[in-house]
């Protein structure tokens, strides 16, 4: 039996937010102005030949993955094809991690259990933003640029390997050819246009959503806030925090979560895809919360900040442990409830006859 909703509870948040509009005309309108000037300042011209280049680079093939499927299969659960979209997502960036799992879902080379593990990891940032945008507007340094870049990577392989599930059924896919087509430039320029103005758009309709709520907290609560919300807003908050240390932390922790912003793209297509985001929040809340970590020793290392270094090394300990409980079942918290009886009987291939099987014990039927 279908369930109508009422068209009521559907129009509430659009009717609250014409309500808002009408309350604080002003505050939208130099939120509107803010996210534009944003935009057309440091988004688009940072971004969008890092786009163009990206595009031609997860489109010449050189990124696809045939072989090694015992391997991936070893540490995330996934096929080969999946860390090539993997890699995608770190040379393109948001979303294009989440459109190539689509991709291969749709065309059969990755099964519905192995694309759902990926979205918790797969979503990620490129190049572009960390050399664009984060040198631009936060660390003119090319050596912190960097350094969260590989602590971006990093902190993404470790949360693939502490969220890695049971190997499924959906492993068993036979591999197919990846056929990415590959965009000539011309393409690529409108690709990388279209998806610079939709980041644009989400980036003047948050800002416009931001300035409308009122000046809570200090300046890094507003930063939590605007990044949580939207991560060029977030970084541009980020900005206006005169230490650091502080500004390396938050930094990384807001390109690990990504924002609300990203996954409103993503959940655009994964839900044409016919997929589910079953725990992609909590691998996202995870991969920031890895980041965070991470960034303790490189803050002592780059800006000579008095920081521990011990948390650093809680997600490597988490795999390790995480790993060796893995390997010797033994060591499992109450395994012998987990136990599955074994089949008795196997039917033949090649006439179909019954066939006894032994016992756990060693006797036969």
């Amino acid at each position: 039996m279908e369930e109508h909703k009422n068209p009521w509870v559907q129009a509430f948040p659009a009717i609250l937010g014409m309500v808002l509009l009408m309350l604080h005309s002003g505050q939208a309108r130099e939120g509107a102005l803010q996210g534009i000037k944003l935009s057309l300042e440091v988004v688009v011209p940072s971004l969008f030949p890092f786009f163009v280049l990206s595009r031609r680079l997860t489109g010449s093939g050189i990124l696809r993955l045939r072989r090694g499927d015992r391997l991936c299969h070893a540490l995330f659960g996934v096929g080969a094809a999946g860390m090539g979209a993997l890699l995608m997502g770190f040379c393109g960036g948001y979303p294009l991690g989440v459109d190539a799992v689509c991709g291969l879902y749709q065309r059969g080379q990755l099964g519905k259990r192995e694309a759902q593990r990926l979205l918790r990891f797969v979503n990620n940032t490129g190049p572009a933003f960390f050399f664009g945008m984060v040198g631009a507007v936060l660390f003119q340094d090319i050596r912190v640029c960097a350094a969260l870049y590989f602590l971006h990577i990093l902190s993404a392989i470790l949360t693939g390997l502490l969220l890695k599930g049971k190997r499924s059924e959906s492993n068993n896919l036979p591999m197919k050819s990846q056929a990415f087509s590959q965009e000539s430039l011309p393409e690529s320029i409108r690709q990388a246009f279209f998806s610079v103005c939709q980041l644009c758009g989400y980036v003047i309709f948050f800002s416009m959503v931001l300035g409308m709520l009122p000046k809570l907290g200090n300046a890094v609560f507003r930063a939590v806030l605007c990044a949580a919300v939207d991560l060029p807003n977030g970084i541009a908050a980020i900005a206006r925090i005169g230490d650091p240390t502080l500004r390396f932390f938050l930094c990384a922790g807001a390109i690990g979560w990504g924002g609300f912003c990203v996954h409103m793209q993503a959940a655009g297509l994964w839900q044409r895809a016919g997929l589910e985001p079953r725990g992609y929040y909590w691998g996202k809340l995870c991969h920031a919360a890895v980041s965070c970590a991470l960034a303790f020793p490189a803050a002592k290392l780059l800006l000579g900040s008095s920081l521990p270094v011990f948390p650093g090394f809680v997600p490597v300990l988490a795999v390790i442990l995480k790993r060796t409980v893995a390997f010797f079942p033994a060591l499992g918290y109450n395994t012998k409830n987990t136990w599955k009886r074994r089949p008795r009987h196997a039917f033949s291939q090649e006439n179909g006859t019954r066939l006894c099987l032994l016992r756990p014990g060693g006797k036969n039927r």
